[in-house]
Order: C-alpha cells, then structure tokens, then sequence
C-alpha cells in the first residue's frame, strides 16, 4: 500500500526506492516532486488556456497570438488559405507575433484584393516552374 500511495502521489519507482532504504532526505525529494507538480500545472494551464482560445475564435487562427489574430478577424471566413495560416504561424514561431502581423498584411491584401491574388499566384506558378537544377552560362573569363 505505501507505494501505490507514493505512485499516487507522483513519487518515481527510483525515489521510492530512495524514501525506504534512506540513502536520500525525503524533504529534497519532496521538493523535487512539488516542482515538478508545479511545472506540470503550469503546462497543464497553458494547454487549457489554448483550447480555450481555439474555441473562442472559433476557426485555426485561434492557433495565432492575439495580435496576429485580431489583425486578420475582418477577414470573411475562407479569405485566408491554410497556406497563408501555416506560413503565419511558422513566422510567428521564428519572429514572434509583431513579425507574423507585419506579414499577415500581405495576406490581407491578398485576401481583400483579388486580382492581387491571381497574380501572386501567376507568379507562384511561374517560380515553381522554373528549373533549378540548370546553371545559368558564365560570361566568358578576359
């Protein structure tokens, strides 16, 4: 029964072990165990407070910092490709949420302007099909 306790308690087979044999001071252990409890919390928290986030917004962008999030709100809802989304949040990852709402602009004009988006993506195909792997030629060496 004491270590089903202990299990239920959060303490590792190694600090039970440590806790019966004596070879270690249950109050260092105790506070190891309160600290990573603590730190679970914490974590725990955070996830909470995301999901609930999610279902605030209501769509994937509740995934994007609060800024990000409210610079794109008036856009209608499908204006915004997943693309567009995976791209901001991989900017907000590297560059913070300020970097993500300086190039959520462009996807606003993108996403307002139409003729704006046919074009981006005349020229996203014509990138994509251009051949990388040829070199172009070197002027000739005087």
């Amino acid at each position: 029964m004491w270590i089903r306790k202990m299990a239920d308690a959060g303490f590792s087979l190694h600090a039970m072990r440590s806790a019966f044999d004596g070879s270690q001071d249950i109050e260092e252990t105790l506070g190891r165990l309160a600290d990573t409890l603590a730190a679970e919390e914490a974590d725990i928290k955070r996830q909470r407070a995301a999901v609930q986030r999610l279902k605030a917004v209501g769509s994937p962008l509740g995934l994007l910092s609060p800024l990000v999030t409210d610079r794109l709100s008036h856009l209608p809802t499908g204006a915004l490709r997943s693309s567009d989304l995976d791209a901001l949040l991989v900017t907000e990852r590297i560059f913070g949420p300020l970097g993500a709402a300086v190039q959520a602009s462009r996807f606003i004009a993108l996403a307002t302007h139409p003729d704006l988006r046919a074009e981006a993506d005349r020229l996203d195909a014509a990138d994509a099909g251009l051949d990388d792997s040829v070199d172009p030629p070197r002027p000739p060496c005087r």
